[in-house]
């Protein structure tokens, strides 16, 4: 499957490539404002739990609740060793990696700045939606 590559003009002016592929196998990381790495791949995202001898354990970030879906990678977090069942009601997002950055903006922006947050999400959005690209992947903060 060929991924599309679009374009992200963040409030900073910072032109911001992603590549979207629908569940993708592609191990893809974003980094948190706490400079922490979530991993993502097939549209969830992973916090890593711990570093094993011979593997990395991610545990499911959805936030659902009760999903104890967990990933295991090698050292190098660059090939997926196994998978674990996640809860019926922990779904799948094709677009994570984006939704993710676009959190992570948002979070980095809401910091630096004394507005309140559904302000400055409203703007975000707004700049989103202009293009049509991305106008049907604003996050929802909430």
């Amino acid at each position: 499957m060929d991924a599309e590559m679009d374009s992200i003009i963040t409030n900073t002016g910072v032109n911001e490539k992603y590549t979207m592929k629908q569940e993708s196998d592609e191990i893809q990381f974003v980094s948190t404002q706490r400079n922490q790495q979530k991993l993502v791949y097939r549209g969830r995202c992973y916090t890593l739990k711990r570093t094993n001898r011979n593997d990395k354990c991610w545990i499911c970030a959805s936030g659902s609740r009760g999903c104890s879906g967990k990933l295991y990678t090698n050292l190098d977090a660059t090939e997926v060793i196994r998978t674990g069942e996640h809860a019926e009601g922990c779904r799948v997002d094709a677009h994570a990696f984006y939704h993710q950055q676009q959190l992570n903006e948002l979070k980095r922006l809401a910091a630096g700045d004394p507005r309140p947050v559904l302000e400055i999400y409203d703007e975000l959005a707004s700049n989103a939606s202009t293009s049509l690209e991305t106008a049907c992947f604003v996050v929802d903060p909430y």
